[in-house]
């Protein structure tokens, strides 16, 4: 991935693609074989092990911020209302 290192598989809805890297950032870029169209760059938490899920209208991402007894894992549900 030119984006960072990640062992999750990018997600594709319509003509989107969500991926995230370990770093707790997402990617959004349009599915197009003739060129890489980025949309948008996402940074949530500062680690992500988990790929990204669609459920319905939403898209479910995991993150975690911290290290060792402090560390805290978010589970986010971001979509439309």
């Amino acid at each position: 991935m030119p984006w960072g290192s990640s062992r999750y598989f990018p997600v594709l809805v319509g003509d989107t693609i969500y991926a995230s890297n370990e770093r707790g950032t997402t990617f959004v870029f349009k599915a197009n074989p003739q060129r890489f169209e980025p949309i948008a760059q996402n940074q949530l938490g500062e680690e992500s092990f988990a790929t990204p899920t669609v459920v319905d209208d939403r898209i479910l991402l995991r993150v975690a911020t911290g290290s060792g007894a402090s560390r805290k894992e978010t589970l986010y549900a971001i979509g439309k209302n």
